[in-house]
């Protein structure tokens, strides 16, 4: 019988968490109709083995190795085998609740190409609910506005149901560590006609194992979602420009801030001054009316008031 979803889990090295989102994706309400494609890239501990004992236990778990490529590829060797009507991803650290794809599955219905509900970030004792409540219906110019405004469309997979046939050929890029989910999505976005958004409840916990990552070095890895963004913008309709614009700012907001808070602004100078230069050119007015409340603030005080934006970030962040 074909599967309604198929799940794809990038596993690596996870030994010590694996089993228990397993555990998770094997309590789900409709259990039944999903296939979970176990996609190990070359973990060298024992989270193969796990993995292997749950494809051997039950068939809705298939085991899958390949040599380590990095977790878009392992992604994408799901997509390629893959048999459900509709796709989902997972994170094998992560805890999906027993209602995640029984919701996913009954917002997309019959027409929607994509649902989305929202998810619960986890720091440790202390949970973040993402969103406020919202509910609606977007068509493809909404949802891409939604998007590249940051109106409870993230830059995540995890909380999404896509439907297979919208995704088609679409696979995720290579040789990138940072922002292959936003550039997938888009461009999945680019093809949906009907996207179904309801964020009254959490069914996903997005758990921070390494709350201490701020304080590790820099890396050139920060600065891709800004290349990113401003191939998003090249593809963007014409009437969706601006907000497309607004997003390569927020995208520069985050790689200047990484550049602040671990210290590297004197390492890549030039990366600084062009990362400023973009911020100081790009007008306050269409900050306002094209992106959120909180982005706004955000690159209003990065660009005009940076140690107190610093100050805040330090002290509001969990």
């Amino acid at each position: 019988m074909t599967p309604e979803i198929s799940v794809i889990v990038p596993v690596y090295n996870l030994a010590d968490s694996v089993a228990r989102t397993l555990e998770a994706l094997r309590a789900q309400t409709i259990f039944e109709q999903l296939e979970i494609l176990l996609i190990d890239d070359g973990s060298s501990d024992a989270s193969g083995a796990i993995c292997q004992s749950y494809a051997q236990a039950d068939p809705a778990f298939r085991y899958i190795y390949q040599e380590n490529q990095g977790v878009s590829a392992a992604r994408n060797k799901g997509l390629s085998l893959a048999k459900g009507k509709f796709i989902a991803f997972c994170d094998a650290d992560d805890l999906p609740q027993p209602e995640l794809y029984q919701a996913l599955l009954e917002g997309i219905g019959t027409t929607a190409d994509i649902a989305v509900v929202d998810f619960t970030n986890v720091y440790g004792q202390r949970r973040v609910k993402k969103n406020g409540a919202y509910q609606a219906c977007l068509n493809q110019d909404q949802a891409l506005q939604a998007f590249l405004s940051g109106h409870y469309l993230e830059n995540v997979l995890v909380n999404k149901l896509f439907r297979r046939s919208v995704i088609g050929e679409l696979t995720l890029p290579l040789g990138i560590s940072i922002g292959e989910d936003m550039a997938f999505l888009y461009d999945v976005l680019l093809r949906a006609k009907e996207v179904v958004v309801d964020t009254r409840f959490s069914y996903y916990d997005y758990l921070y194992r390494d709350q201490s990552a701020m304080n590790q070095s820099f890396s050139p890895a920060y600065f891709q979602p800004v290349a990113l963004s401003q191939a998003m913008l090249e593809k963007t309709p014409d009437a969706l420009k601006p907000y497309a614009e607004a997003h390569l700012i927020h995208e520069v907001c985050k790689a200047l801030t990484h550049l602040l808070l671990k210290k590297a602004k004197a390492t890549y100078p030039e990366n600084y001054r062009d990362l400023r230069r973009q911020l100081r050119a790009y007008s306050v007015k269409d900050l306002w009316r094209y992106n959120s409340r909180k982005r706004f603030v955000t690159t209003v005080l990065l660009t005009y008031a940076q140690p107190l934006y610093l100050f805040l970030y330090r002290r509001l962040r969990p």
